[in-house]
């Protein structure tokens, strides 16, 4: 079994005056498979998460009381459902707790929902955003098993510093077991609190401290091996399957006497968007970046799935010492099922330190929808000769189509009898081919895309002393 692991991977300033965010609502639901009244009270969160599920998290914490006792759930992990009912104080069940400040029995059922609308109408100081991959691994024949790495990305919107605890959970759903109360299947059963309990500190939570207006991001493992024993056949197990799991995340206060619940999050493990990035491009204003100067980056989303994509992070990072990311985080709201969408202008940003030698540097590019896909890594090198576009003479020019979808005419002109040199680049700044080449005067020339992929390239033009660089997008 894969050990869960806590990392701390960034913190990143961001710019001031952020609205607060919406609220995922949490609600934790103290329930038992011997309970008579909890068959009930699980039928009324069944159908408030039906009406509310674009805003509620739901976890449920089960007891081992009333007699007999014997629920299974509880017994898998008693020490943490135990520590979520101390948490709360809690001596009646079923109860629902909403945000970790409004307690209600299944006798006051009726203010359930609007305890949790009232809690989703109280904006947020945070944004919480959770990632996830999965790798399946066959365990038993039609149950899908494997391990995953989980991103969680904290952003203090509010204006003041927080802190707080990070609590992660893996829950169930589609359970069949009947107990003593008749209650033949549960959803949302807590399963295992991330990080382990047994491994690091899933049971008290992460201490996170963020500044007002910054991000922290953090990365930890989880897996799905496990089984839970039904008496009275303890030889018996229920395989749990990944197609059936949530992961579900939050920030909740932890001074004394303070139990409040500022954000939650929530995905599912299996069911992903398929999307990836492309096309970097370093721009700065005058096409060559030099020490001490700022230069915009784009990069585009590709949507290679047939859903619309929304609330697309992207997020940048150099790795080199002389480069400073200015703007590293940038948000899609929308990509169009089967389409693409630039990230551009100012939204990507980075600036040449003073010891900048204008040689080429890694751009690393990470990316997560609203749905909690991840894009495959993305890796390119910046290759200031094409970037170079050394401004013209009045006496030279270049003309290039902006779009291509078969074949484009590609003009220039010079002054004098010098030899002209136009060569055709892909985005990693390699030659896909000389489009012409010792030529002299004024011409043009035909650039054709009938054997190119889809995608950004740039058109180089030499001419004497000047040169010119134009970006082409292939469309087919």
């Amino acid at each position: 079994m894969r050990k869960s692991l806590l990392l701390l991977l960034a913190l990143v300033l961001l710019p001031a005056g952020l609205w607060a965010a919406e609220r995922m609502v949490l609600a934790e639901l103290l329930t038992s498979t011997t309970c008579g009244p909890c068959y009930s009270g699980n039928a009324r969160l069944d159908g408030i998460l039906l009406q509310k599920g674009d805003y509620l998290a739901v976890i449920r914490v089960h007891m081992n009381w009333p007699s007999p006792g014997n629920d299974p759930f509880y017994s898998y992990i008693s020490a943490t459902n135990n520590t979520r009912r101390n948490m709360y104080n809690i001596n009646s069940i079923p109860t629902i707790v909403i945000d970790g400040v409004a307690k209600y029995t299944n006798i006051s059922g009726d203010m359930w929902a609007p305890g949790i609308d009232d809690r989703h109408a109280t904006e947020s100081p945070l944004e919480l955003n959770i990632y996830r991959t999965f790798t399946p691994s066959s365990y038993l024949e039609g149950e899908t098993q494997g391990s995953g790495e989980v991103t969680i990305e904290i952003i203090n919107e509010g204006g003041q510093l927080l802190s707080f605890k990070l609590y992660g959970a893996l829950v169930v759903n589609d359970v069949e077991y009947t107990g003593t109360n008749g209650d033949p299947e549960h959803d949302q059963v807590l399963f295992a609190m991330l990080p382990k309990p047994s491994e690091t500190v899933g049971l008290n939570g992460t201490d996170v401290t963020i500044a007002k207006n910054a991000t922290k991001t953090l990365t930890m493992e989880y897996d799905i091996y496990d089984s839970i024993m039904f008496p009275p056949l303890f030889e018996d197990g229920l395989i749990v399957s990944a197609e059936n799991c949530q992961l579900v995340f939050w920030c909740q206060k932890s001074g004394v006497g303070e139990t409040e619940v500022l954000q939650a999050a929530k995905v599912n493990v299996v069911g992903y968007s398929d999307f990836d990035l492309s096309n970097p491009l370093v721009a700065p204003q005058d096409g060559k970046l030099d020490a001490g100067e700022q230069a915009n980056v784009h990069v585009t989303i590709n949507n290679n799935s047939d859903v619309e994509l929304q609330d697309v992070v992207v997020k940048l990072e150099v790795a080199d010492e002389d480069i400073t990311v200015v703007n590293g985080r940038a948000v899609a709201q929308s990509v169009e099922a089967g389409g693409s969408y630039t990230i551009e202008g100012d939204q990507l940003m980075i600036e040449a330190g003073a010891g900048y030698d204008g040689s080429g540097f890694e751009l690393e590019f990470w990316a997560g929808s609203g749905d909690g896909s991840i894009a495959p890594e993305f890796k390119q090198t910046y290759v200031p000769g094409v970037a170079e576009d050394i401004l013209p003479r009045r006496t030279y020019s270049l003309v290039a189509p902006s779009i291509v979808t078969d074949q484009g005419l590609v003009s220039f002109s010079t002054p004098n009898a010098e030899n002209v040199e136009i060569t055709l680049y892909d985005a990693c700044g390699r030659t896909v081919r000389k489009l012409c080449s010792g030529v002299s005067g004024s011409g043009s020339v035909t650039v054709s895309a009938l054997e190119l992929t889809n995608g950004v390239y740039f058109i180089k033009a030499t001419l004497g002393n000047w040169s010119k660089v134009e970006r082409l997008l292939v469309i087919h």
